[in-house]
């Protein structure tokens, strides 16, 4: 309106810089968002990132490319929070922050130096967030020199063009477990390294393989060893099942011109048995937390290892993996975050992969369940010395005992030192001694290991044989009737111990501690080396 006033009122530089230090970045995505750049800008062939401690513990981190480099002004914009538009908006990067935001999650100093012509002098400019909370201004320093060291890597890294971002004054890397730069801060580092060059193998996985012939071709290193691409749908093994695939036109413009599209690839990877190799069964990281989606985004993994709200992770889904691809021009539709590492899935997207999964998992929990009674046959009936033993001992040890077992209805009373309850509960009537005391059952709800049952009236533990647990150590150790009837012994001895202490009241709090106690005992397993 006419004689409104306006008033420009710029950020406060430090309290926003800091702030934007804490936007959710892990040190991978972190970094890789300074490998984008490489690919977008710089149309890098060659990326080289360095990662060290010296003996004091001042890590140092480098980012190198023999991209095309930039003058004056591209160094300040991008340099500059927010920068100005992409003039092809078919990127990797999005925002104009990641540069500033990835680094600055991680250290205090970064630096760009880069030229765009063989015969220029190297340009530096820096943010130095301990002057920036000195002076209070977004005050972007341009009087510094390159380094010997800096020196060194951009030289070797190209003798004409090119671009090296440096971080100094990492303080967020690794947790100091002692003094700096001591033993367990190098041991910390190297597992931040390793872990790194799985990142990348994933996430670049299509720009480091020579047969995705449709995508930019990189060599990727860190510190000086080449990261090689890695296929979370082991296409290249002969076992693996293709379940479903599919691409999917999304929306239209007011013109009528389609908004964009993306394809969906369901598959089934081999089981551990089923590799044409020991190296590709372990480069397969068969668990948990490797199923569900893999997201990308121009080619680019941008999320992965779970369902994306849709569904929970279950045990016999390992072998699930599904690739959603989509390009730039979705951005919108899928909601991309700042750090190009999340997406959000609206209404009919969920209703449409919902009913496309839907094949898919059925077929995939089926193989899964398969080879799980494939293998638990081999070994035929581990559990027979361990229901003797219980068998003999079970009148001495127990504080319980059942009364009006209802089958049809799944009901039983439980009198117990609490007194006497009704409680819901699996029943079994059947005369297969392989149904008393130990029962192996193909799955239970939620995952859990185990649970107790009554067969007969005795009590008897459903034992989970799709779970890891049984996967890694009994079956591993069937022939060991130490272990078996030890380990049998306890779960019986925990079903015994609930169903003497249960009540109507306390049946949830039961379930939650068989629940929590399942999924601590697979996450800690999955840590131990498989056995053969």
């Amino acid at each position: 309106m006419e004689g409104d006033k306006t008033m420009i009122t710029p950020p406060d530089a430090s309290r926003v810089i800091e702030g934007l230090r804490d936007t959710g970045y892990t040190f991978q995505t972190a970094i890789s968002d300074i490998v984008d750049n490489s690919i977008d800008h710089g149309k890098a062939k060659n990326i080289n990132v360095i990662i060290e401690m010296d003996y004091e513990g001042d890590i140092f981190v480098a980012i190198a490319d023999d991209g095309c480099g930039m003058n004056e002004m591209g160094l300040v914009n991008a340099m500059t929070y927010g920068s100005m538009t992409l003039a092809d908006p078919a990127n990797l990067g999005k925002f104009g922050l990641g540069l500033k935001t990835a680094s600055t999650a991680f250290c205090r100093k970064i630096s760009l130096i880069s030229r765009s012509k063989k015969k220029d002098p190297l340009k530096k400019f820096s943010w130095d967030l301990d002057h920036i909370k000195e002076v209070n201004d977004w005050d972007l320093l341009d009087n510094e020199e390159p380094d010997d060291k800096e020196l060194d890597i951009f030289n070797n890294m190209t003798k004409k063009t090119g671009t090296l971002v440096v971080w100094r004054n990492v303080d967020r890397a690794i947790r100091l477990y002692d003094q700096p730069g001591g033993h367990y801060a190098q041991e910390a580092l190297k597992r931040l390294i390793e872990k790194t060059k799985f990142h990348f193998g994933l996430t670049y996985q299509k720009y480091l393989d020579v047969s995705y012939k449709d995508m930019p071709q990189i060599n990727l290193n860190i510190n000086g060893g080449s990261i090689s691409p890695w296929d979370p749908l082991c296409l290249e093994e002969d076992s693996t099942e293709s379940l479903a695939k599919e691409t999917k036109k999304v929306g239209t413009q007011d013109d009528g011109e389609i908004l964009g599209k993306f394809s969906v690839h369901a598959v089934a990877i081999p089981d551990k048995f089923s590799y044409s190799s020991e190296v590709a069964r372990k480069n397969a990281k068969i668990s948990n937390d490797m199923q569900g989606f893999y997201v990308y985004r121009l080619g680019r993994l941008i999320h992965h290892g779970s369902w994306l709200g849709l569904y929970s992770r279950e045990p016999h889904l390992s072998l699930c993996r599904v690739s959603l691809s989509f390009d730039h021009k979705l951005d919108e539709a899928f909601q991309i975050d700042i750090k190009k590492s999340r997406i959000l899935l609206n209404e009919s997207l969920i209703k449409y992969l919902k009913t496309f999964l839907t094949s898919p998992r059925r077929a995939a929990d089926a193989i899964s369940r398969k080879g799980s009674r494939l293998r638990s046959d081999q070994v035929g009936d581990a559990h027979k010395r361990s229901r003797k033993l219980i068998s003999g001992k079970e009148k001495g040890v127990t504080k319980s005992s059942i009364d009006n077992v209802d089958v049809d209805g799944g009901k039983a009373t439980i009198t117990n030192p609490g007194g006497q309850s009704e409680i819901k509960i699996k029943i079994f009537d059947s005369r297969n001694p392989e149904d008393l005391f130990i029962k192996t059952v193909e799955n239970l709800d939620d995952g859990l290991l185990w649970e107790p049952a009554i067969t007969n009236t005795k009590k008897t533990v459903l034992l989970n044989i799709g779970h890891t647990f049984y996967n890694r150590v009994y079956l591993p150790n069937h022939k060991d009737g130490v272990v078996m009837q030890g380990i049998d012994s306890l779960l019986w001895a925990l079903c015994d111990a609930e169903l003497s202490s249960i009540n109507e009241s306390s049946l949830r709090y039961f379930k939650e501690l068989r629940y929590e106690v399942s999924r601590i005992l697979r996450q800690l397993i999955e840590e131990l080396p498989e056995t053969e």
